[in-house]
């Protein structure tokens, strides 16, 4: 794949999303977004913000010291008990369907230690990337993920614990159904990886982004057997 394609396609993934949202005609019921540690869904636009109870047993809430203007990112949900199962089922309405996932993750130094953690984040038991203390400076961020599954009707996200990495936590999980003819080159149980995206003209209230060209642009393509 050429570069310019390399960047022009998940840009183009990107502002398809947010148009199609932003329609009165489009169907949401394709999204899942789940806001972690609110007590009561809310309403964001069109977008609903669930709560996290309902994919999993398995948490403890805190409110961040140091707030953003993303609500979604001032609220978590914390994992001490490294022997628990710290994962999420998100259910799919097909066996087979391709996704775009976003983790979002802000330490806001919620434990008032001042030390963000280290650990692996996790689908369907396959490690997508690890978190990291250097990430993005402390900034809240994302990490994303395209997913084609074939199988059961839903997905697995779960952190896991590295040893003296500290506490997993996290703030926010979005799954959208991408329209079947993007990306339909994809393989069955495979995953396209976020290099980096640049902002051309975009509000800057849609997603965090990093302002920077690469002028190396690599493709990642891991199969979950």
């Amino acid at each position: 794949m050429s570069k310019a394609l390399s960047i022009f396609l998940p840009f183009l993934t990107l502002q398809t999303l947010i148009c199609l949202s932003q329609s009165t005609k489009f169907d949401m019921s394709g999204w899942t977004s789940i806001d972690y540690g609110i007590n009561d869904m809310r309403w964001e636009g069109m977008l609903l913000w669930d709560v996290d109870s309902n994919y999993t047993q398995t948490r403890s809430n805190k409110l961040v010291q140091k707030e953003t203007i993303r609500d979604e990112f001032n609220t978590l949900r914390f994992f001490p008990n490294s022997t628990q199962d710290n994962c999420y089922i998100v259910p799919a309405k097909a066996a087979i369907i391709r996704h775009i996932i976003w983790a979002g993750f802000y330490y806001g130094n919620y434990d008032g230690l001042s030390s963000p953690p280290t650990f692996n984040i996790l689908i369907n038991d396959v490690k997508w990337t690890t978190i990291n203390k250097s990430k993005n400076n402390g900034e809240p961020f994302y990490e994303e993920i395209m997913y084609e599954k074939n199988g059961s009707g839903f997905f697995k996200i779960c952190l896991e614990e590295i040893k003296d990495g500290g506490v997993p936590f996290i703030n926010l999980l979005e799954a959208v159904v991408l329209w079947d003819k993007l990306y339909s080159q994809m393989e069955s149980n495979a995953t396209y990886n976020l290099v980096t995206r640049t902002n051309l003209g975009g509000e800057l209230t849609n997603r965090i982004l990093n302002y920077y060209f690469q002028s190396q642009i690599a493709q990642t393509h891991t199969f979950i057997l």
